[in-house]
């Protein structure tokens, strides 16, 4: 996801449509940029009288609340070569969420700690079947 566009850079695309420098059209291709964007920017100055961007709209909300990240750390600390998936499902047994691996990855990054890519040696050889 990009960053909006100067506040400057806006103020001028919208002055130069004004001042009648051209169309809308012009005055994109002028600035290089979308027509849309021009539009959006007049629209802006006549609706707000401002041209800084809207803050931004949120998404969904994190998952695994501030006790949840603390549970994790305190699993993790427990037993620290445990894979995300352990977690996941510990986490799951004790919280009662459905959560997703790559929750327990973002988490568990945001908690400054770095995430098990495989078991260790040792264990991989306690889960062989002899046969």
């Amino acid at each position: 996801m990009g960053y909006g566009y100067p506040v400057e850079l806006r103020k001028r695309v919208v002055s130069a449509v004004k001042r009648g420098l051209g169309t809308r059209e012009e005055v994109a291709d002028m600035f290089e940029i979308g027509v849309a964007t021009v539009g959006r920017w007049i629209r802006a100055d006549r609706e707000r009288g401002v041209l800084t961007p809207k803050p931004h709209g949120g998404g969904n909300s994190r998952r695994l609340d501030e006790d949840d990240v603390r549970l994790l750390v305190s699993l993790v600390e427990k037993r620290n070569d445990s894979t995300i998936e352990e977690l996941r499902v510990a986490m799951e047994a004790q919280t009662g969420k459905t959560i997703s691996h790559s929750t327990i990855a973002r988490a568990l990054r945001r908690a400054g700690l770095t995430r098990k890519k495989r078991l260790p040696r040792h264990r991989i050889v306690e889960r062989r079947v002899p046969g």
